[in-house]
């Protein structure tokens, strides 16, 4: 999982996506290199977008019950999904691994390209053993 939201958003959070504009969002929080892509996004998809972040179940309750193994993977930087966010879901999943990655933000995988594949391959590295664990 890579930067993930896993419930609702906190009352500034859903104040500031419910009145950001797609270029205002863009403009703050897409990197360089993936803004033309946004940019490219029609405003119905942004609405929808949008929708859906405002109106979303909160999953954490339910996060017990994952029974693979996890990675959660975040930019410590993330303004988006911050953080607290991705350790909020690691606590919820039995066994799950949290690799912060810094000098990235929301997206990670472009942000630090490097890390995030040091990270992946070390967890993909990792003996299913080692990561097992039984679900809630």
């Amino acid at each position: 999982l890579i930067g993930c939201n896993p419930g609702v958003l906190d009352p500034p959070a859903r104040r500031e996506r419910a009145q950001i504009s797609r270029a205002d969002f863009i403009r703050r929080h897409v990197p360089p290199a993936a803004q033309a892509m946004a940019a490219a996004t029609s405003e119905a998809d942004w609405q929808a977008q949008t929708a859906m972040t405002l109106t979303r179940q909160n999953s954490v309750p339910r996060l017990g019950r994952i029974g693979v193994p996890t990675l959660l993977l975040c930019g410590a930087d993330d303004d988006i999904c911050p953080p607290s966010m991705s350790r909020s879901i690691a606590a919820g999943i039995p066994g799950a691994r949290l690799a912060i990655i810094g000098g990235a933000g929301h997206y990670a995988t472009l942000d630090q390209p490097q890390a995030v594949a040091q990270d992946l391959a070390a967890w993909l590295a990792t003996p299913l053993d080692a990561v097992r664990k039984e679900p809630k």
